[in-house]
């Protein structure tokens, strides 16, 4: 029997191996993240106070300090000598301008003799040189800080406004340009407009980029005398049209002639004659495609401005100025 207790050579013995499982992960477990995250969080918020507190000016600093602690004025010294109680002083008790004693000087030491004790001498305390003179209140009309503040902001606005001005007025004078060159090419690369390149002169002026059609010998923009628009000239006036209408500044049309006149007791005079040219302009260029609302106005200067100065009677003198107006004059519609 005592044989048959023991193991067999053929059984392999059974082992038991007890496994302690732990929870939370150990130190491989995710807690710590969110601490992280608690300390990143409020360390962008602290550089991010300190980088908006470099970018306000000293000044505003200064004068948002006042505000808080309008009591610059009194002394590193307190005290007081009423007779209720013992008269103390403190050194440097406000010399933070935050800071407040949590002692109440003067004070009597039982306070149930509040009722008992007499009041202050209000004379001897002013006298006392501890005590500030006099303490003013805040006030915004006297705060020369903001006052400083408010001009300065003020002239930095308008030195912008001078800088929005010149870089517009440099851009318009760059595309003013920029139409100038684009209808002397349409004009010098199209077979049927090229002869009119002596009809056309183009320059900036005071009040605007002025496109100037005038007459030349053998080829007018209008018959002898009458406000009639030659049918020749009319592709040119077209093509005008055609690439102003690329800008939307304002327009003026303005005709002028020369000094011939039509006698002495004429009722009809190169008044007429030239405000009658520049409203046919006027009227070819909306039917070109050139909006109503942009024109600004229709004027005629008569013989008054010459283009030949010298020549009175030239026939360059007659033309018709049609002129982008600068947006600083004129704003569009």
């Amino acid at each position: 029997m005592a044989d048959d207790d023991k193991p067999s050579n053929n059984q392999r013995p059974i082992i038991i191996k007890k496994v302690k499982k732990v929870s939370g992960g150990g130190h491989h477990g995710g807690a710590w993240k969110v601490a992280y995250a608690d300390f990143v969080t409020a360390m962008m918020a602290f550089f991010l106070l300190l980088w908006l507190i470099t970018q306000v000016p000293s000044e505003k600093l200064s004068g948002l300090a006042d505000y808080f602690t309008p009591s610059a004025g009194l002394k590193n010294k307190v005290g007081d000598t009423g007779k209720g109680g013992q008269g103390r002083s403190e050194t440097g008790i406000l010399q933070d301008a935050g800071a407040m004693p949590s002692i109440i000087y003067g004070a009597p030491d039982n306070i149930g003799d509040i009722q008992k004790a007499p009041e202050t001498n209000v004379e001897e305390t002013a006298d006392y040189e501890g005590a500030p003179d006099e303490i003013e209140p805040y006030n915004d009309a006297t705060d020369e800080g903001i006052k400083i503040d408010q001009k300065e902001d003020d002239e930095k606005l308008e030195v912008s406004e001078k800088e929005a001005e010149m870089i517009e007025a440099a851009l318009e004078q760059k595309r003013f340009e920029d139409i100038a060159e684009e209808i002397k090419e349409q004009i010098e690369g199209n077979d049927e407009l090229k002869e009119f390149a002596e009809n056309l002169q183009i320059d900036q002026t005071d009040e605007g980029l002025r496109i100037q059609i005038t007459d030349v010998e053998g080829m007018s923009m209008f018959e002898m005398g009458s406000s009639r628009l030659n049918i020749e000239v009319e592709p040119l006036l077209a093509k005008v049209s055609e690439i102003i209408q690329n800008v939307d500044n304002m327009v003026a049309v303005i005709g002028h002639t020369d000094s011939h006149s039509f006698g002495k007791n004429a009722e009809y005079t190169n008044w007429e004659l030239s405000t009658d040219r520049a409203n046919a302009s006027r009227r070819f260029l909306i039917e070109a495609g050139l909006t109503n609302k942009r024109i600004h106005k229709v004027e005629g200067m008569a013989d008054k401005t010459h283009f030949v100065p010298d020549d009175p009677y030239s026939p360059q003198n007659r033309r018709i100025s049609i002129i982008l107006i600068k947006k600083s004059l004129v704003r569009p519609q």
